[in-house]
């Protein structure tokens, strides 16, 4: 039986080698800088610190409060509201809880870290709320 397969050169596994490792160095190093980038962030934070209310012992206050989402829709709906929530809390520094429902639709299906507002505790606090814009509208 005839093969019109070439041979495998020996200086072809060096180029495809060559290739593989500037590749892994190049995306090394994308997020080593993104890494540093959200590193340099923290003491940017700074200055809204040092407005806030005082301790006895002159330390700023970290800021209170918690986030949270009202989940609506079905699977898919419901894990990009887990994403933003967990984007926007990491983002600004606050602790997020998501609804039982929520967990319930999410954990059998992924390993979920944000722990559980049950309805009971969400009913006795006081919430803020706060309008987020529809980028999808036509006027963006």
């Amino acid at each position: 039986m005839l093969s019109t397969q070439a041979p495998f050169f020996f200086p072809m596994g060096h180029f495809i080698l060559f290739v593989f490792v500037a590749s892994t160095i190049f995306h090394i190093q994308q997020r080593l800088a993104k890494i540093q980038r959200t590193g340099e962030l923290v003491p940017a934070m700074r200055p809204a610190l040092e407005t806030m209310e005082r301790t006895t012992t002159n330390q700023p206050l970290i800021p209170r409060g918690m986030w949270t989402i009202n989940a609506i829709g079905r699977l898919g709906n419901q894990m990009g509201e887990y994403a933003t929530l967990y984007a926007l809390a990491k983002m600004n520094g606050r602790p997020a809880y998501i609804p039982a429902q929520m967990h319930n639709t999410l954990a059998p299906i992924f390993r979920i870290t944000l722990p559980v507002l049950h309805g009971d505790t969400a009913s006795r606090v006081p919430w803020r709320n706060y309008h987020l814009n529809d980028w999808m509208e036509e006027r963006y």
